[in-house]
């Protein structure tokens, strides 16, 4: 007998049933739902033997689906608390994978617990999989001979690639955290007016552009209570970003030295850190080339780039690297001005759609609408998040909730 389960925020569980049918067209599925759980029992015939596999689903959700934690209410939040402290207190290599996994975990409505016997075949891994894809999920497993990425118990991503496991290996670098808008929008009454009207002026902008809306996406927050971050704090992130973004691109660590030593560059994330002292992989550098359109917004944001172009082709490094290169810091800090609070949020609200834009493309498997640039997109919602302490994130954590 093989047991694992699958945690998501959607609490869709007959999704499962179409994805059953088109690995398993000859099983027969019996329903025996109760109160509070719903219970699907799978039987199928394999091998020249016609050995009999069945496997018991079970799925239970929320009473009240949420984004967030708070006091448990039911079985399955008490459940996901539980789970939340038990990951808290591993020892992660990788601490800010760690800490998107509990942000994950706290965002978790549903479990769909997988009981097979006499074992998980190469059919059910491949329903696994796709039902992990299509409701965003994640997988807790002990270790099995067909997929386990360790020889403990584990979490594996949509991708089945290795999340964090008990002893605190992780195999990934970045991990989604996306919240459907029905538990997270306020009540429409708690708007302001300016609030409804940069929401309004976002998407006529969007319309004129051709790009999908969604007219429910809740209104950013109101300016009272935004706090952004102040010049100090984003000069010293935006010369992390120059120092990480020119180790993705293959500058000598030497070199880096002694810019940072020019610079008095000390304010890096403990991820930034750990690519500096490392050898990392090739793949997962020049993935941080994309830090590039991040840092392109925080100059955006102390005026050192006049306008925010529309986000469908990459910023030209040229144009604003030179300067925080060139100039000394006391140079570089005395010729920037943080943009106003509304400024910011204007460009957050735009930004938030245009993502949600792009992540509703990428989940219907279609090219996003408007010629917007997924990657560019995702950069700058991440910055502004940054900007504007979007959940207390530190650097290495933000989520751009869609």
């Amino acid at each position: 007998m093989e047991q694992c389960t699958i945690y998501s925020h959607s609490i869709d569980f007959d999704a499962i049933i179409p994805i059953i049918k088109k690995y398993l067209p000859k099983a027969t599925l019996e329903r025996k739902d109760t109160e509070g759980e719903k219970i699907l029992i799978v039987q199928a015939k394999k091998g020249l033997l016609s050995r009999k596999h069945i496997v018991t689903i079970q799925g239970r959700q929320r009473t009240v689906p949420s984004y967030q934690l708070e006091q448990p209410t039911c079985p399955l939040t008490q459940n996901l608390v539980g789970m939340h402290n038990y990951v808290s207190n591993l020892p992660a290599q990788n601490t800010t994978i760690q800490s998107l996994l509990l942000q994950k975990i706290a965002t978790l409505n549903s479990e769909i617990s997988f009981t097979a016997q006499p074992y998980i075949s190469e059919d059910f891994e491949k329903i696994l999989k796709e039902t992990l894809q299509v409701l965003d999920g994640i997988l807790f497993t002990p270790p099995t001979a067909l997929f386990s990425k360790s020889k403990h118990q584990q979490f594996l991503d949509k991708n089945f690639d290795l999340i964090l496991d008990t002893a605190g290996v992780s195999k990934i670098s970045q991990l989604e955290v996306n919240i459907d808008t029905q538990y997270y929008d306020p009540p429409q009454a708690e708007y302001t007016s300016a609030q409804l009207d940069r929401k309004a002026r976002s998407e006529a902008l969007l319309q004129k552009h051709q790009v999908t809306i969604n007219p429910h996406l809740p209104c950013t927050p109101n300016l009272t209570e935004i706090e952004l971050r102040d010049k100090t704090a984003i000069i010293n992130r935006i010369y992390a970003l120059t120092i990480i973004t020119a180790r993705a691109e293959g500058v000598a660590i030497e070199q880096l030295k002694t810019i940072m030593s020019e610079k008095e560059i000390t304010e890096l994330s403990p991820y930034e850190n750990y690519v500096l002292s490392n050898d990392v992989p090739a793949d997962e550098l020049s993935i941080l080339t994309w830090r590039y359109e991040s840092l392109f917004l925080l100059c955006w944001a102390i005026q050192k780039i006049e306008n925010l172009p529309y986000p469908s082709e990459m910023c030209v490094v040229d144009e604003f690297l030179g300067s925080i290169l060139q100039q000394s810091r006391e140079e570089f800090t005395a010729s920037s001005t943080l943009r106003s609070k509304e400024e910011i949020v204007e460009a957050l609200d735009l930004t938030y759609r245009m993502n949600w834009a792009c992540v509703d493309a990428r989940i219907k498997k279609m090219p996003p609408s408007g010629k917007l640039h997924p990657g560019i997109v995702y950069e700058r919602h991440y910055a502004l998040n940054w900007l504007v302490h979007h959940r207390q994130q530190n650097w290495d954590a933000v989520t751009t909730d869609t």
